[in-house]
């Protein structure tokens, strides 16, 4: 009784802090925020004021006045910036929870796997700082393993391929935990500079990232097979200096995109490679699980399948895997308790 009660007037929630985006989930309410790590300030004398954040500071990308500075406080999953990214995370929480909250919030928050001490202690400080009334903290790769519906918690082995913007994740899960895992700063910022870097080598045009990462949702593919569409963009011709717009078609940066791709194929043969027969024995049979924003690239689970010679799966909403998983242990006190790493 005093249990139901109390969950009336307090606020759960559970928060994943990437490069590219910052998500709040809220108990019993879902997806409550999900807008552009960015914050950008106005020079004013000796300080800066802040003056957009999230998708208002978005469209300031590229068109910044003098005096403006467009701040990405965390990268590939590092936070280098506390101080800008606790004002942003005040806000999304404020956000996600309708301005205020008649008890300090409990906060369970993703970790990225294979942060440093140093690293992990710095958003352990944030969450302090910003007022919490618990904080919990889980590692991502279980999240998103639990919210891709893999039986992370029996004596199964389970491969995750987590791919974010500023980083990607690889684990063997079973029993709760991790028998092999890497980090790679590969991601999908690695496909947005390879884009970039493609279209000036081969065709001496230049492009913006922003308007690469534009032209990969657009119609970027993994594989030469796959459906071929069409963007145009103004863009700079770096023999003669002058803008012109041009049509690109997906054929035109799907190399580009597989570079990237075959260094992450690496990456997961390596973490494999380090287990016990038996865990081969599973993942052969259960193949590899896709999450992260970066999994949605049309074609991707047929490149690394064919690459890694395992089936591979995308995950339900990959861009939300390690929400939905961290939203489960929010309802699941028992499994939070055996999960949770860290308590603040």
């Amino acid at each position: 009784m005093f249990e139901q009660a109390w969950r009336l007037f307090r606020t759960d929630i559970a928060i994943d802090i990437g490069s590219s985006r910052t998500r709040v989930w809220v108990q019993d309410q879902g997806l409550a925020f999900d807008e552009p790590t960015l914050v950008a300030t106005q020079a004013n004398g000796k300080t800066a004021q802040v003056v957009a954040m999230g998708n208002a500071a978005k469209q300031y990308i590229g068109r910044t006045p003098p005096g403006m500075t467009i701040h990405r406080p965390v990268v590939q999953s590092v936070c280098i910036q506390s101080t800008i990214l606790e004002s942003f995370i005040k806000y999304a929480i404020q956000q996600a929870c309708g301005g205020s909250s008649f008890l300090r919030p409990k906060i369970l928050l993703t970790m990225s796997h294979g942060l440093t001490a140093q690293e992990r202690k710095t958003y352990v400080d944030i969450l302090y700082r910003v007022g919490s009334r618990e904080s919990v903290f889980v590692d991502n790769l279980l999240c998103a393993g639990l919210g891709s519906k893999l039986p992370i918690n029996e004596p199964v082995g389970s491969v995750l391929l987590h791919i974010g913007h500023g980083s990607s994740q690889i684990g063997v899960m079973t029993l709760s935990g991790l028998a092999a895992s890497r980090r790679t700063t590969i991601g999908g910022h690695s496909i947005d500079q390879a884009i970039v870097a493609e279209l000036q080598s081969s065709k001496g045009l230049e492009i913006g990232i922003h308007v690469a990462s534009e032209m990969k949702e657009a119609i970027g593919n993994a594989e030469t097979q796959g459906e071929f569409r069409t963007f145009q963009s103004a863009v700079k011709d770096l023999q003669s200096g002058q803008l012109q717009q041009v049509e690109f078609s997906s054929e035109n940066i799907v190399s580009a995109i597989q570079k990237p791709l075959i260094k992450l194929v690496e990456t997961v043969q390596k973490t494999i490679s380090s287990v016990s027969p038996e865990l081969c024995a599973d993942i052969i049979q259960n193949g590899v699980m896709l999450s992260g924003g970066s999994a949605q690239l049309v074609g991707i689970d047929d490149f690394l399948s064919i690459h890694l010679q395992l089936p591979v799966f995308i995950s339900d909403q990959p861009h939300l895997s390690p929400l939905k998983g961290a939203s489960e242990l929010l309802n699941t006190p028992d499994l939070l308790d055996w999960m949770g790493e860290e308590r603040g």
